[in-house]
């Protein structure tokens, strides 16, 4: 199958769209259910690098949309509909101006969707991966209520919260991977560059060498031999590792389960996950949303699927008629103090308010415990990679002065 970029113009403006098809003649066929819309020009996409390697791996590969890109344009397309500019004036002018490819393309489906006679929400679900359902379903609540710029704002709010909470994980993790990568540096430029000299240098003298040189000697041969197949493999794993998981939701669960047992960082996580989602669920609340919709919608704002599930869980508590307080102390992810003001919000008809209260809680714990993280974790990296650096030193250093010490 070949692709064909087709130009075409719909009511004075050119658009781009691309057709994969056999050949020419059939993708013009193809493009002939497009209605009032006038062929300009049909050119065949040469085929790229993501191209020649299977969906799943090309997917990896290809450049995404980051979260503060897709804000910034939502929040340009809520402030033009605010103003009173057309939805179709607004989608066309993000498909032409923005600096982001990718960003280019989706607006220009969307506008092509729309102009066919689909809603914004509909045609916004063909890009589901982008917006989330969390987006899609704000998008639909505000074409039916007239509130469209104002739901696009609540979306865009969502991923500055996201946004905020991703750098602060960022940042915490910058040193300790900074480190970790100095370390791993160390390592390789020594044991690949550094010992193999000093090692023909002192194996020239003749001397027996001290244990500790012999050892890293020993173990400079055997990383001069390994360390490429060590590589290629780690490589070849983690790329396997990468696609075995996107094909398996059962992977994911154990792997993001997983990750909350870790001590310190898995705390870390979860305060993060549950700051983002009751600060989702109070905009949701506040907006009216459907109560029972609004708790699983808000679980879109949690990346892990371990939690997912425990939300899901809740809301068949909630189904049955449990109250709140009780649905989220039966799947035990939530904290004792949180489970108080939920009640007390359900009882004063405060939910609102508590709901706001319990995310400022986890916020404040999630920013404590990536301080004590940090205070834990950096002493003993430090530590380490002084420690690595002596040994190196001294593997060097004491040949060196025991032939000095000879003459």
């Amino acid at each position: 199958m070949k692709k064909f970029e087709i130009l075409y113009s719909l009511q004075g403006v050119q658009h781009k769209k691309v057709i994969v098809s056999e050949n020419r003649t059939q993708a013009i066929k193809e493009f002939s259910a497009f209605p009032h819309s006038q062929i300009i020009r049909v050119t065949e996409v040469k085929k790229g690098i993501k191209d020649y390697f299977p969906a799943s791996v090309s997917k990896l590969i290809q450049k995404r949309i980051s979260s503060t890109d897709l804000s910034y344009v939502l929040y340009q397309f809520g402030i033009m509909l605010e103003a009173g500019i057309s939805i179709y004036t607004t989608l066309h002018h993000i498909a032409h101006s923005s600096a982001h490819p990718k960003i280019q393309t989706i607006f220009a489906r969307i506008l092509e969707q729309v102009e066919s006679g689909k809603s914004l929400a509909d045609s916004m679900a063909e890009f589901q991966e982008e917006f989330g359902s969390l987006g899609i379903a704000l998008v639909k609540i505000g074409e039916k209520s007239g509130n469209l710029a104002q739901m696009i704002f609540i979306f865009v709010e969502f991923l500055r919260i996201k946004n905020e909470n991703t750098k602060k994980v960022k940042n915490a993790l910058a040193y300790p991977l900074f480190l970790i990568a100095s370390m791993m540096g160390a390592i390789i430029v020594m044991f690949a560059y550094v010992l193999p000299q000093f090692k023909i240098l002192f194996q020239s003298f003749n001397k027996k060498l001290p244990t500790i040189t012999e050892i890293l000697f020993q173990i400079e041969s055997v990383f001069s031999v390994t360390i490429p197949y060590v590589i290629f493999i780690a490589t070849g794993i983690m790329v396997v590792v990468s696609i075995v998981l996107q094909k398996s939701p059962h992977l994911q669960y154990l792997k993001d389960s997983s990750i909350l047992k870790i001590p310190i960082l898995g705390k870390v996580i979860l305060f993060n996950h549950m700051y983002r989602y009751f600060e989702t669920m109070r905009l949701l609340f506040s907006s009216g949303y459907p109560f029972l919709d609004m708790i699983s919608l808000s679980s879109e704002m949690i990346d892990n699927r371990f939690l997912k599930l425990k939300i899901q869980q809740m809301k068949e508590y909630l189904a049955l008629g449990n109250p709140l307080k009780d649905s989220m102390q039966r799947i035990h992810i939530f904290e004792a103090n949180i489970l108080e003001l939920i009640k007390v919000g359900e009882e004063s008809g405060e939910l609102e308010k508590m709901m706001d209260l319990s995310a400022k809680i986890y916020k404040e714990k999630a920013e404590s415990r990536q301080k004590a993280m940090l205070a834990s974790i950096e002493p003993i990296l430090t530590l380490f990679l002084a420690a690595l650096v002596l040994i190196l030193a001294l593997g060097i250093f004491m040949p060196m002065w025991e032939l000095n010490s000879s003459f």
